[in-house]
């Protein structure tokens, strides 16, 4: 049997979760308290954040780490570190502005002025980086060069004319011809960091030695015998290029807009970028820089391109790379993510312009969803949050859905260095009405989608703290930390079954940051994504890069890294790299089934002629509403529902010649599936929360699945199943429905576990309804009994439960669920005659603490709800 299998039959595996554990200066026994808590928890690892903490690297912070460290190694715990003293990375810790000041950011700046020829002997002002009041910004800027432009209409223009060396003192000297133009003056400049403007350059490796300085060496230097022991590795948290529009009138673009186009936005700059961009295009880039703000025709493409594909390079040699080679070098690794939100994650500003160059100095791929950024049963349609409020932009569900993950996971695929470690920092932010049910789902979202390691946000030993809940322990306030516990034992049981494997997809979807760096028209990877998820056809996301460097074919299948995908779409853009292009036209004529989804594109961003290329009869050309559809005839896909229901997602993992399958029902409502699969035999049947082990048999092909709102399975197919024997079906022959009266007390955590009786109900009711007791938060204890006439196998249904449910039968604990469906196997502890059922309910701290974050969320009612009922099976 596989061995990974076999640990966890056993109840053994490894630990793939590292919380936040936020410091504020707190004593020593509270911080020993919170480790042992988050130990208890069943967690082996945390990550330190040193945002809340004011002395980050002095004497108080060396002796809480002392602390930590000492209790961590006592524990078999790992100790992660996030790399700054606030996020996003990139302070150093305050170095910057105390000791080096020339290493701040550097940006290209934009003015344009508009004049009217002919004119001889004409004279233009020019003044380094004005805003549109003519107030000088910054005395550290300079003038880099000045071009006009001839206007061909109100948006486009022409004609370039380098003025540069007509510029005398503060003078431009110029004989204008007839006609309009725009004269376009770039500045290097300081400004246009914003909040940022005393952290590092992430482009200029001697600024981002100074990180390594502030942070990295004194961890080092303190820990070094912990270092790959005790001390695992390093956390970059949403380091960013950070050019903002901090004095341009009337404000910028939104949070995550900031593309290339926009007039006024600075770029971020390092001086030999201009001798890197005219090699890269062929040209003398310093007359094509306007087309970084504006439409200068033909080249517009040419130069965005080059811009964003040498910064992006940059980025991933001077800080990613860095960074992890550090690390690596010193016996640790390095992990973290960037800002992905709603496509932010291919652009500047709070992002790093390229998900997989940003990360691929890391050991792990990343992502993080916080701030209501999923929310069950928003697939479809946008929806507000947190994010709503800081970005003026509603949650953009397929991103979230369809994206956001996938970007991870393919990632962890593809990067050897990884080793299919893909990592997801969660629950932050979602607010206090964010109990385990929801956690459970959202944990099932990632793990379905190919994450199989967990950042959990946040344990904090501050007394009612309000920074971004839930916490998880709350100094023994939160009435759910006590089954805490029961997700993360579920989340490192699914872990260690999805991982030091294979995924295995049959479609790979083209990352489609090149095509919006080129400023054509183009399509967002989620649209394709979408249409082939809906379809339960899995698929990976691969940069260009990868395409360019590093594929193979085998079978007429594109291989990657040991991943092998049927086919490779192009999501519909409109200019693509030529060397890009061409490529694809390679694999195509190799065997490849290479799908461009609505049409090819029209040009180059170099402007070479692609005729050649996309002429390709092996080329296909798909609708998006007819891409599933094609893909199945062909026969890429690896299982197929009888029913189409996109609610029920699946992922296929391979290891030691087993096959894997987790399932789990992302709806409101029940699912019940006949599903064909690519095996047949004999399988395992996994349901951790539910305690069921099974083993069950396909009916030819075919499986039949049924699965409650918010419940997963494992299917697992292999060799050792084939002599072992069937487990019985049960047959539902009766239902008894526990009516009461039920005797209910309560206790809020000051009081727990003793309970003051509140009062006796016959039906159930919602205790934090309007006429109950809508401010409590805490636990409800239901007593009632009920008769059994007969002996046989019984299972308790209890219905709706807001949120948690431990239950006992006849004072014996029988089981804790957290989430739907709460049913529990009573067979062995029912007796004929009369029972004693005793039902302990937890809510969440929201209706106590009524935090902003959670009024974005819809409030489950509270206790137990019911309908209860004894179902008898043969």
């Amino acid at each position: 049997m596989d061995k990974k299998l076999e640990d966890v039959l056993q109840n053994q595996y490894e630990n793939y979760i590292l919380p936040f554990f936020w410091l504020h200066g707190e004593d020593d026994e509270i911080l020993i308290e919170e480790l042992e808590k988050i130990y208890q928890a069943g967690i082996r690892a945390v990550c330190i954040e040193s945002r809340p903490h004011e002395g980050f690297c002095g004497e108080e912070w060396w002796k809480d780490m002392d602390l930590i460290i000492s209790e961590a190694e006592k524990r078999g715990m790992k100790v992660w570190l996030l790399d700054d003293k606030h996020f996003p990375t990139g302070f150093a810790n305050g170095l910057i502005k105390e000791k080096y000041p020339h290493l701040r950011k550097w940006h290209i700046k934009e003015q344009h002025i508009d004049v009217a020829g002919p004119m001889k002997n004409a004279k233009v002002l020019i003044k380094p980086d004005i805003n549109k009041l003519g107030m000088i910004q910054s005395p550290e800027s300079s003038l880099l060069c000045v071009v006009a432009y001839r206007r061909v209409d109100e948006r486009k223009y022409s004609d370039p004319i380098d003025l540069t060396d007509f510029v005398k003192g503060d003078f431009l000297y110029w004989d204008i011809p007839a006609g309009y133009y725009r004269i376009f003056i770039i500045n290097k400049t300081r400004e246009g960091a914003g909040q940022y403007k005393d952290y590092i350059h992430m482009i200029d490796p001697e600024s981002v030695d100074v990180l390594i300085e502030a942070v990295y060496e004194p961890h080092y230097q303190r820990y070094k015998e912990h270092f790959g022991k005790t001390f695992a590795g390093f956390f970059s948290d949403e380091p960013c290029f950070g050019n903002t529009f901090e004095s341009h009138v009337g404000g910028g673009p939104g949070l995550y807009d900031y593309t290339l186009g926009i007039p006024g936005m600075p770029l971020p700059w390092r001086d030999d970028l201009i001798n890197i961009l005219s090699s890269h295009i062929g040209e003398n880039a310093k007359l094509l820089l306007p087309g970084l703000w504006f439409d200068i025709g033909e080249k517009t493409s040419t130069i965005r391109y080059a811009y964003m594909d040498i910064i992006t390079r940059l980025y991933r040699e001077c800080f990613s790379m860095k960074l992890g080679g550090w690390s690596r070098q010193h016996g640790v690794e390095y992990i973290g993510h960037i800002i992905e939100d709603m496509n932010a994650h291919t652009r500047l500003g709070c992002s790093t312009g390229h998900f997989f160059r940003s990360l691929d100095g890391q050991d792990m791929s990343g992502i993080d969803v916080v701030l209501h950024q999923i929310i069950p049963g928003f697939d479809e349609l946008p929806h507000s949050g947190i994010t709503e409020a800081i970005t003026n932009k509603e949650a953009d569900p397929a991103f979230y859905n369809y994206v956001l993950a996938k970007l991870a996971s393919s990632h962890s695929h593809i990067n050897p260095r990884m080793k299919g470690r893909a990592m997801c920092e969660i629950f932050g932010a979602y607010g206090w009405g964010e109990g385990l049910p929801l956690m459970k789902w959202l944990i099932d979202h990632m793990l379905v989608r190919g994450i199989n390691h967990f950042v959990p946000h946040a344990f904090s030993p501050k007394e009612y703290d309000p920074d971004c809940p839930p916490h998880f322990y709350a100094r023994g306030q939160n009435p759910q930390y006590r089954d805490f516990k029961i997700l993360m034992e579920y989340t490192n049981k699914m872990c260690h079954l999805l991982s030091g494997g294979l995924h295995i997809a049959t479609a790979a979807i083209l990352y489609h940051a090149e095509a919006e760096w080129c400023g054509g028209k183009y399509m967002f990877t989620q649209v394709p994504a979408k249409t082939l998820y809906d379809e339960q056809i899995d698929f990976d996301i691969i940069p260009a890069d990868i395409l360019l460097s590093n594929t193979k074919i085998e079978d007429r299948k594109l291989l990657i890294n040991n991943e092998k995908y049927d086919c490779l779409i192009i999501p519909y853009s409109q200019i693509l790299p030529f060397n890009l292009i061409k490529k694809l036209s390679e694999l195509a004529e190799q065997g490849v089934c290479v799908i461009y989804v609505n049409n090819l594109p029209e040009k180059s961003a170099e402007n070479l002629d692609i005729i050649p290329y996309i002429k390709n009869e092996n080329l296909k050309v798909i609708p998006l509403e007819n891409l599933s559809e094609y893909l199945i005839k062909l026969g890429y896909f690896d299982i197929r529902l009888k029913n189409k229901n996109k609610n029920l997602q699946f992922y296929h993992y391979e290891r030691e010649n087993y096959h894997y399958y987790m399932f789990f029902n992302e709806g409101l409502t029940g699912i019940e599936e006949e599903i064909l699969m690519p095996f047949e035999g004999k399988y395992l049947y996994l349901d951790f929360l539910g305690d069921i082990v099974e083993v069950k048999a396909t009916n030819g092909n075919e499986i039949k699945l049924k699965l409650a709102p918010y419940q997963s399975c494992v299917i697992v197919f292999g060799d050792a199943f084939k002599d072992m024997p069937l487990t019985l079906e049960r047959r539902l022959v009766r239902e008894i429905e526990v009516k009461g009266p039920y005797n209910i007390s309560i206790a809020n955590m000051n009081e727990y576990p003793n309970f003051r009786l509140y009062k006796e109900s016959s039906p159930l009711i919602d205790i934090t309804g309007p006429h109950e007791l809508p401010n409590f938060s805490g636990l409800m204890k239901y007593i009632t009994n009920f008769v059994i006439n007969e002996e046989g196998n019984y299972v308790l249904d209890l219905g709706v439960v807001g949120d948690t449910a431990r239950v006992k039968l006849n004072g014996k604990e029988v089981g804790i669920r957290i989430c739907p469906p709460y049913l529990i196997d009573i067979t062995k502890e029912i007796t004929k005659g009369e029972n004693i059922l005793e039902v302990e309910v937890a809510t969440t701290l929201v209706f106590e603490r009524k935090d902003v974050f959670s009024c974005f969320l819809t409030l489950p009612p509270s206790g137990l709800i019911g309908p209860v009922r004894i179902l008898k099976y043969e």
